[in-house]
């Protein structure tokens, strides 16, 4: 299932290289997942205590390439949904604009130093 990654502003600012070395990892587990497909399969099953036969039919069957971190359309705009509904019960006191308050400059190192560890 997607998750949000989030860091506070204080940890990117200083340390960002330890955010962008996390982040590496993330990408390099994604990109591993995207290439066996099996073995993922087993681990999510095993961590939900469900038959490896099922995940397919649960997640959808390209499921291992969807663990790659992106910041997309469609992923902010969900982000939108979760702080409106935050906001509206009262979890969040203010309203802020979600493109504001996403830095993807410490993705973009992890993606492209991913990219130069294999090219």
């Amino acid at each position: 299932t997607p998750r949000l990654i989030t860091a506070g502003r204080g940890l990117v600012n200083e340390e960002c290289e330890a955010v962008v070395r996390y982040l590496q990892g993330l990408v390099r587990a994604a990109t591993w997942a995207s290439q066996h497909s099996t073995q993922t399969r087993d681990f999510i099953a095993r961590e939900c205590s469900v038959e490896a036969s099922k995940v397919d039919r649960f997640l959808g069957i390209d499921y291992p390439r969807r663990f790659m971190p992106a910041l997309t359309e469609e992923l902010l705009g969900t982000v939108e949904i979760l702080k409106s509904f935050l906001l509206r019960h009262g979890y969040l006191h203010h309203d802020f604009a979600v493109a504001d308050w996403i830095d993807p400059q410490p993705l973009r190192a992890a993606l492209l130093r991913e990219q130069e560890t294999i090219t």
